[in-house]
């Protein structure tokens, strides 16, 4: 880059060579080329590892990196002075919604001349952040199942969307349903449901890296029953005794079935219960009539409608 210069005189016999030197320095203004092959990590803990091709012009000093949160913005000087190295390493901040870093890389040569900027590189960072939770507008009975509604999550990094219940007959939320992000409102029809059972349903989001949103609101619903609820009550008369039978209709479980009697049109009255599928009444007189009438009550503590009345004439 700077050269010093002697001048010298011939003749035939000798040659006479100036004292004095000169200096010249070469103007350089032509910078280096960009850094090529830029490539780059994040770790979950938000360090940063990138490295570049090394540039080939023999008066190179270094280079600078920048750094952006979006393509379209300023680019910041990541380093306090010229980097000697093609490796460059940095910690960005990981709990933030923005969720890519871009970086850029300068040659400089040691005149300070600094090539244009690299391609962009484009690093994702680790998502931690959960979505946010989507909301349950509606859930009610349909002629094909139990349809639901929902507003689904604001973030935009949502891919699907999960269908949780909760049956009456369930201690814990069942996945059902996994429903692709898509829409302003999605739905899904829950068309493995039984009559006469209650259901409780919530809708989460996922996002692109697996992550889980809060549930979203509850919302329950009652499915009609198919089957008419009820108990037929059959009597067998023995010689000393009247055998009471029963027929139970009910998607619930029966914990026991509580008998009424009367006698010669005398009030009904509690007579006893049985956790058999039969009870016997032993504690009769002769030439008396008995009205015998029945209901379940089922292990969540609500009861069935009373049996119609049966007659026994001893």
């Amino acid at each position: 880059m700077t050269n010093y210069y002697l001048v010298s005189a011939f003749n035939n016999q000798e040659e006479k060579i100036s004292l004095i030197e000169t200096y010249a320095a070469r103007v350089d203004s032509f910078p280096p080329l960009p850094p090529k092959g830029l490539s780059g990590s994040v770790d979950s803990l938000g360090q940063v590892q990138i490295s570049w091709l090394p540039n080939r012009e023999s008066d190179l000093e270094g280079y600078r990196v920048y750094v952006s949160n979006h393509p379209d913005h300023e680019f910041i000087l990541s380093t306090a002075s010229v980097l000697r190295d093609t490796v460059f390493a940095d910690s960005i901040n990981i709990r933030t919604l923005t969720s890519k870093v871009y970086y850029k890389v300068t040659a400089v040569d040691v005149r300070q001349n600094q090539s244009a900027m690299s391609d962009v590189l484009i690093l994702q960072r680790p998502d931690v952040i959960p979505p946010v939770a989507p909301r349950l507008l509606s859930v009610k009975e349909g002629r094909k199942g139990v349809e639901l509604e929902w507003v689904p999550s604001s973030s935009t990094d949502v891919v699907q969307h999960h269908v949780y219940r909760r049956s009456d007959k369930d201690t814990s939320l069942v996945r059902v349903a996994s429903v692709p992000e898509a829409g302003e409102v999605l739905s899904f029809v829950d068309a493995l449901i039984s009559g006469g059972l209650g259901y409780s349903y919530c809708v989460v989001a996922e996002d692109d890296a697996g992550l889980l949103s809060p549930f979203s609101n509850q919302r329950f619903v009652r499915v009609s029953s198919t089957i008419p609820e009820g108990i037929r009550l059959r009597t067998t008369r023995r010689i000393d005794h009247v055998v009471l039978e029963w027929d139970i209709q009910s998607l619930k479980l029966v914990e026991r079935v509580v008998v009424f009697r009367s006698v010669d049109d005398g009030p009904l009255r509690l007579y006893g219960h049985s956790v058999e599928d039969r009870f016997e009444d032993r504690e009769l007189s002769p030439g008396k009539t008995y009205v015998y009438r029945a209901h379940a009550v089922y292990e969540d503590g609500s009861v069935s409608p009373y049996s119609a009345p049966v007659k026994v004439k001893l």
